[in-house]
């Protein structure tokens, strides 16, 4: 065997990998350890930036690869003026006419982010978007030699405005499939030139937002039914199916199913982020590893996916951060009491970055490899694994690792052979033309005399076996064998076949479920008849029972036999009880309605059955049966009734709202509010702030729902309940929030960022008699609210009213501000307003007054402006000073900008505070269009050696404005890789909870702007060349005088001497330069709040703990 070319080649460097590396060991005892390897199989082919990969059973390999990420698949967090609109858009049609119009030719004056004049036609526009294809390609290892040595461009030409990125591939039958939104596509290479001569439209109408660069379409399977399964991110789909039904989820992800040849689309599951590769286990159970949000405290999901369940994310969540339901109502975590009950929550919190995902077939790798799910994360390089293993209805994870760390792995898919074959992204996310893909293997298990047998039936494919020979294969150690006698088994019509072995209760029971799910596939075609399964649902073995309910719950015909469903819920197996449930709501039986709400009163503390309840109920229920359980005395089927009617959107929720147990009516206002909720029952949940419910979750709907209806008497509801001391406080500003921007609400919905349209009635009004009220609350931020109502509302009061609320020392300086700004308008002839103008100027004035007091010079009084600044840049605060700076920018007038010339002859002859620096830069700056000598000084500036070192980004930022930036920004997106502030963050890079002890400020600003400039260390890949001619490749760990430590990809440490090192490659890093993905006031800030990260003195502590506390 040859082994591949050892160089991998990166921009400016080739990284020594090597041909073979160690991987990892099961636990075992050392000298038991069968280790895997790692081969790079594409050897010096280079495979541009893949996502995901795919094997055929002649070993031939498909890969999806990307051209179009950011650059022409737009990334929403590099155009964030567009959010709204984005989370607004419903249809492919209409993402496309929304970038008709916002890049319509001339209307984008210059680059944004990943969108440039990529066609070169002089114009930033929709066309832009057209400029790259995705592309399939197909790689081959023609001589044997277990590398690829022919690359071919499988299929391309996927590049209108809306199109996705290419994230998932699979062969199936003949057919490669792909995912590329807003397709789903087959092809066929009919004469196999590696060149698809035939491809086909599947499915469309996938991916309707613009949303996160890479929440596409991935993970395409064959499922046990012999469907084609995938998930898209939070893109969203509305899709409408080859027998014209509608699926609407725009805001969403979801698992996907259709028949390959495009017919029966339907959506398995809904309300994932992001699972990239979805995987079922043996017993067609399917399991994810989802995405985080990366929000503050949060984690990715190990999840199990039901049909019809509902995981619970939205993508309008994205945009409000730790304000979302996901955060505040804590729908990321597993369960816990008092949870939303409509949703299917997580099983544990688990990994950083999930993307590929596989679970063993039965024979590939090792022993001790059996029964165990991969996953890869990205772009941290590592690889878990870990088992599922049963509980209940349910699973638990079990013999969780980490068993590789190296290789920035994406996509996984199985070899026939038995290996594992991974798409490494080289580099990270931004796209640099490079790629790999690397087989995983376990050399003590490639000679297991099954795993050999599993590669040649592969290999042979299953259409000129004979029946009597296909049936024994039904019971083979591997998924994939046992798959392909089932498909074939099914192809042919050999239902008694299948329903022998079905029935048989010596037969392997492997061998069984492949049966009954064939038989399942002949239902679906009238093909076989009901009555042989229905004898299944008396079979002794559960799984068997479990799965021929699955098979009758997925055929409309079968409702002639669905009572006999009805007495399997109560059966001793929680997984027979949980798919009767589902398949009666299915089938519709009206004359399961009560054992239903039986099963829910019994068994809806676990969530899965609970889910099962809800399908069965929406299913078989009527409305009126569904509301008249309001007064049963079981909380979980009352819970169960109001799910139920959330999904049938019935206006009879409101009669909930009245429930006594608070879990109930929580769950009504969320049905009635949330996503788009149910709008006749919109005036009971408004009404409900009159109650003073103690519940925020109920609270915050109710004073959401009058800002929806905007009527006057809503208006009324929210300020008494706003007046009322008994209230919660967090509620009262609520309320007090809600009316100040009554007239002219956000787009995005206060309480879940639902994009929405709103027709208030004016209500100044019913505002203007209850002004005394609101301006004498007692509380500050309260009485800050009732000053800002009356400004939104234009409400009059006595002047006099308003100085003396400026006046009032003991009020806070931001309340004594926004009254001096109330007072703004009419300050010209009212000698009230002109004294509260002078006392805010005064020297003792606190600072947010005197901030606004300086603001209300412009534009009237620019020469006032220049003399009290004056006063600012001698006495008072450093920030104060800046915003003086700025404030002088925005005159434009003459007398401004002579004070600005002064500044920046101060910059130019280095004598400005270290701290303005940037703020006379970018004053000048603001002016220079208007005022040439200014752009002369500025031009003069930036010449300069300190300019081009940036370090006027050194000192001056705000580091509470830079702890925002860093756990909020969507584009710098810092918590996806680094962790801080005890849990906050991930693992992917160097840990900064204390990097304000370890680094100065001029360490941290170059680490932003040029990251491989000084890689921490542990995080940089290098490669030494040995004088022997040897390499060892991996992540820098530490160098001396004298050695380097290299981390190898099997996580052991080499130190090697100095002495024998022949070359060394620097060190890469994986984080981009931050300037331009941030301003550079921001990476000011963001460098004084990394600065600000120190270790907590123990002393505090210790004492604590000595004195028992």
């Amino acid at each position: 065997m040859r082994f591949p070319p050892l160089f991998v080649l990166r921009p400016m460097v080739a990284v020594v990998l090597g041909s073979v590396l160690s991987l990892f060991c099961a636990a075992q005892s050392p000298a038991e350890k069968p280790a895997l390897i790692l081969q790079k199989w594409s050897g010096a082919l280079n495979v541009p930036d893949p996502v995901a990969v795919g094997v055929d059973p002649q070993g031939r390999v498909y890969v999806a690869a990307t051209t179009r990420r950011k650059v022409a698949d737009l990334d929403i967090r590099e155009h964030r003026m567009w959010i709204a609109r984005d989370v607004g858009l419903t249809s492919v049609a209409d993402k496309t006419a929304f970038f008709r119009e916002e890049l319509a030719p001339g209307k984008l004056r210059a680059p944004r982010g990943g969108l440039k004049d990529h066609n070169g036609d002089g114009s930033i526009d929709w066309k832009d978007l057209t400029s790259f294809s995705e592309r399939i390609y197909q790689l081959r290892d023609t001589d044997g030699d277990g590398t690829a040595d022919k690359m071919t461009v499988f299929a391309e030409g996927f590049d209108t405005e809306a199109t996705g990125i290419a994230a998932g591939v699979m062969y199936h039958d003949g057919w490669v499939y792909a995912t590329i939104a807003p397709d789903l596509w087959r092809f066929k290479d009919t004469d196999d030139d590696g060149i698809a001569d035939i491809r086909e439209v599947v499915a469309h109408g996938f991916g309707v937002h613009l949303a996160y660069a890479g929440h596409d379409m991935h993970g395409l399977s064959v499922g046990p039914d012999g469907r084609i399964y995938w998930s898209i991110g939070d893109k969203g789909s509305n899709v409408t199916s080859k027998e014209g039904k509608n699926f609407y989820y725009p805001n969403e992800g979801a698992i996907f199913r259709v028949e390959p040849d495009g017919a029966n689309f339907e959506v398995y599951a809904r309300g994932v982020r992001n699972p990239q590769e979805p995987a079922f286990d043996d017993f067609g159970d399917l399991i994810v590893v989802d995405n985080d949000a990366d929000m503050k405290g949060e984690r990715e999901r190990f999840a199990y996916i039901v049909e019809g369940s509902d995981t619970g994310w939205r993508c309008n969540y994205q945009y409000m951060a730790e304000a979302s339901p996901w955060m505040r109502e804590g729908l990321w975590k597993p369960l816990f009491p008092g949870q939303a009950a409509y949703l299917l929550p997580a099983i544990s919190n688990y990994s950083d970055g999930p993307a590929g995902f596989r679970y063993d077939p039965g024979t590939a790798l090792g022993a001790a490899q059996r029964g165990m799910f991969f996953l890869n994360e990205f772009p941290s390089g590592k690889l878990r694994g870990f088992r599922a293993e049963r509980d209940g209805a349910t699973f638990k994870m079990v013999d969780a690792s980490i068993v590789h760390e190296g290789v920035m792995g994406i996509g996984l898919a199985w070899h026939p052979d038995g290996s594992l074959f991974l798409a490494d992204w080289i580099g990270g996310y931004p796209l640099d033309g490079l790629g790999a893909i690397w087989r995983v293997d376990a050399p003590a298990g490639a000679a297991d005399p099954v795993r050999l047998e599993t590669h040649r039936l592969l290999r042979a494919g299953f259409a000129a076996t004979t029946d009597d020979a296909l049936v024994p294969l039904l019971g083979h150690r591997d998924q994939r064998v046992r798959q392909g006698a089932q498909l074939e088994l099914a192809k042919r019509g050999r239902g008694e076949l299948l329903l022998a072995v079905a029935r048989d209760a010596s037969a392997p029971r492997l061998a069984r479920v492949h049966a009954v799910w064939g038989v399942g596939q002949l239902l679906r075609r009238k093909a076989a008849t009901l009555a042989a399964v229905v004898l299944l649902l008396s079979d002794a073995d559960g799984e068997i029972r479990t799965q021929a309910v699955k098979i009758l719950g997925d055929v409309a015909s079968a409702k002639s036999e669905a009572k006999r469903l009805i007495p399997l819920l109560t059966d001793p197996e929680p997984r027979v009880r949980l798919q009767s449930a589902i398949a009666l709501g299915k089938l519709g039986e009206p004359s399961a309605v009560e054992a239903l709400f039986a099963f829910a009163a019994k068994e809806s503390d676990v969530p899965v059955l609970r889910h099962a309840a809800v399908m069965g109920l929406v299913g078989c229920a009527t409305t009126e049966q569904l509301v008249a359980k309001r007064s049963d005395p079981s909380v979980n089927v009352r819970l169960v009734s109001v799910v139920a009617l959330r999904r049938l959107a019935a206006p009879q929720l409101a009669e909930f709202l009245e429930d006594a147990d608070g879990r109930v009516v929580e769950e009504a206002a969320r049905a009635i509010h949330d996503d788009l909720g149910v709008p006749a029952a919109l005036p009971a949940l408004a009404a409900m702030v009159a109650k003073r419910s103690p519940s925020e979750i109920l609270t915050r709907r109710a004073i959401n729902a009058n800002l929806r209806l905007g009527t006057l008497g809503g208006a009324a509801l929210l300020t008494a309940f706003a007046l009322d001391e008994g209230a919660s406080l967090e509620m009262r500003r609520e309320a007090l929030e809600t009316l100040k921007v009554w007239l002219a609400p956000a787009p995005l919905d206060r309480v879940d960022g639902y994009a929405r349209t709103f027709k208030p009635q004016p209500i100044a009004a019913g505002l203007e008699p209850k002004l005394g009220a609101l301006l004498a609350l007692k509380d500050p931020t309260l009485k800050t609210l009732g000053i800002e109502i009356m400004i939104a509302h234009a409400l009059k009061a006595a002047p006099e009213l308003i100085a003396a609320i400026v006046g009032e020392t003991s009020a806070t300086g931001d309340l004594r501000a926004q009254a001096l700004r109330l007072m703004a308008g009419g300050a010209e002839g009212n000698p009230a307003a002109q004294s509260a103008l002078a006392l805010a100027l005064a020297a003792d004035s606190p600072a947010p007054l005197h901030r606004a007091a300086l603001a209300l010079l412009l534009p009237g009084q620019p020469e006032r402006l220049v003399r009290e600044t004056k006063v600012v840049f001698e006495r008072r605060s450093l920030a104060e000073q800046q915003h003086a700076l700025a404030l002088l920018a925005k005159g434009a007038h003459p007398t401004t900008d002579a004070a600005l010339s002064v500044w920046a002859d101060a910059l130019l002859a280095g004598t400005v505070a270290d701290g303005l620096k940037l703020d006379v830069l970018e004053a000048a700056q603001a002016r220079s269009a208007a005022n040439a000598a200014l752009a002369a000084k500025v031009k003069t500036y930036l010449a300069t050696p300190e300019a081009a070192k940036q370090g006027a980004l050194l000192f001056g930022g705000d580091s509470m404005a830079g702890r925002d930036l860093v756990q909020n920004h969507l584009n710098a997106n810092c918590l996806a890789c680094h962790g801080l502030e005890a849990k906050l963050g991930s693992e992917v890079g160097p840990n900064l909870s204390a990097i304000g002890a370890e680094r100065d400020a001029a360490y941290l600003l170059e680490s932003m702007l040029t990251p491989g400039a000084s890689i921490a260390q542990g995080y940089g890949l290098v490669s030494v060349t040995l004088k022997d001619g040897s390499t060892v490749g991996g992540t820098l760990a530490r160098e001396t005088p004298s050695t380097v430590a290299v981390r190898q990809f099997d996580g052991a440490t080499k130190t090697i001497p100095r002495s024998e090192i022949a070359s060394q490659t620097p060190a890469i890093s994986i984080m981009p330069p931050m300037l331009g993905i941030l301003q550079p006031r921001e990476i000011r800030d963001v460098v004084a709040y990394l600065a600000s990260l120190k270790p907590k003195p123990r002393g505090n502590s210790a004492a604590k703990a000595a004195g028992g506390e």
